[in-house]
């Protein structure tokens, strides 16, 4: 029931961004274009790249995958692995107060944070013909979530429902987002192979 409610206000929100983002002089755009990442000697610089060698191994993939983008599996993909990834803290999946766990990692457990969930979703989008290129974890503060960089300045979203319940929003249309009195934007993202600013 608790899901409908959810999904119901999911959809809400959803129609009434699509009718501001019609009118002018409400909406700003906003754009999202990747950018090099150079901030070579910070810690989520260590943290990205570390996974990024992590996953390969474990996954066995050497060279980027190319594919494209299939807008309908967004929903049925995000849904499975909310199936398999209940939300937990690093703390009692890990004992850790922060890790980056593999996608393999992650399924074995069947539960993880916002990271986790991320890169289970970046997996199965991979798993079903997407191409490296167009996929990413995005970081914003305090969250993860997946981008599918379907335009050059914009990004669809998979959330595990922290900002969103609805896949393949635009990120155009959801960001900025104010929490807490804090206006949080997307600032870096990475995938198997690239790390990125925007």
């Amino acid at each position: 029931m608790l899901t409908k409610i959810k999904s119901f206000l999911s959809l809400i929100r959803f129609f009434i961004i699509g009718l501001i983002s019609r009118i002018p002089w409400l909406c700003k755009s906003v754009q999202f274009s990747r950018k090099y990442y150079n901030c070579p000697l910070d810690t989520i610089t260590t943290k990205i790249e570390d996974w990024q060698m992590r996953e390969r191994a474990a996954l066995g993939i050497c060279k980027p995958q190319s594919g494209k983008i299939l807008t309908v599996l967004l929903g049925p993909i995000r849904d499975r692995v909310l199936e398999e990834v209940r939300n937990k803290p690093d703390s009692i999946t890990y004992g850790l107060k922060d890790y980056w766990a593999t996608s393999k990692e992650v399924l074995l457990r069947n539960q993880g944070d916002c990271e986790d969930f991320a890169v289970v979703a970046l997996r199965r989008l991979r798993e079903n013909g997407f191409a490296d290129k167009d996929i990413g974890v995005v970081l914003i503060s305090g969250h993860a979530l997946v981008g599918i960089h379907h335009e050059h300045n914009d990004f669809l979203i998979i959330d595990n429902g922290f900002f969103t319940h609805t896949a393949g929003i635009k990120a155009s249309e959801l960001f900025p987002v104010v929490k807490d009195g804090k206006k949080l934007m997307p600032y870096a993202g990475f995938n198997l192979f690239e790390k990125w600013s925007y």
